[in-house]
């Protein structure tokens, strides 16, 4: 069964005239959901983007199954295009994670005074925008450039080369949403380019020598 199926079987066991059978197979069907792999990549991806590989998946799993089913599946009965099943629980738990960051990771403390700067500017426009296609997030490369991304402490950085380098946006449209002059976002990118090069270099660094 597809995640759209058991979606589907969730819904239908949270309306008023559900039966115990059909509630029944709503909770299992939760539980497969939850359990799937699609939603487990997802998990994974928001350990890296929003906590930096510093929470638990299995808590960022069983935060996101609570906050869409609560209310007898109040906001999971908000989608209202189930191709986009998996493009609307990553928009929706971006959000959630974001505001609830510090119960996930209680020391949690910006790297820079930068990021603590740009951190909830950029988070908001982040999650305005497509987020990244499930498909794209089966391959091996892009989950490496989710690692490395993860690994970046500016969060600026992070931004301008998703927009500019991942999603190709045009430059001026990026800029002006960040209160810049595309040349200033162009020394950004290459600031961030740069950064990234190091990152990338420690990373082969740390694996050649296990």
């Amino acid at each position: 069964m597809d995640l759209i199926q058991l979606y589907q079987q969730i819904i239908d066991g949270a309306t008023d005239d559900a039966t115990d059978e059909m509630m029944r197979a709503a909770n299992k069907a939760a539980n497969q959901f939850f359990s799937s792999e699609p939603i487990l990549k997802l998990c994974r991806y928001w350990n890296g983007y929003i906590f930096n590989g510093r929470a638990e998946v299995d808590e960022i799993r069983n935060a996101i199954y609570l906050h869409l089913m609560e209310d007898n599946c109040r906001r999971f009965k908000l989608v209202n295009d189930t191709a986009a099943l998996l493009g609307w629980i990553n928009r929706t738990a971006v959000r959630y994670l974001i505001r609830h960051k510090g119960d996930f990771v209680p020391e949690w403390k910006p790297e820079t005074i930068e990021e603590d700067q740009d951190e909830e500017e950029m988070t908001e426009k982040e999650i305005q925008h497509k987020t990244p296609d499930v498909s794209e997030a089966t391959t091996e490369a892009y989950f490496d450039t989710e690692r490395l991304l993860s690994a970046m402490n500016n969060a600026r950085y992070v931004m301008v080369i998703r927009e500019l380098c991942l999603s190709e946006r045009d430059p001026a449209e990026v800029a002006e949403e960040m209160g810049i002059t595309v040349a200033n976002l162009y020394n950004i990118k290459k600031r961030a380019l740069a950064a990234l090069t190091k990152v990338a270099l420690k990373d082969i660094k740390h694996y050649a020598n296990k």
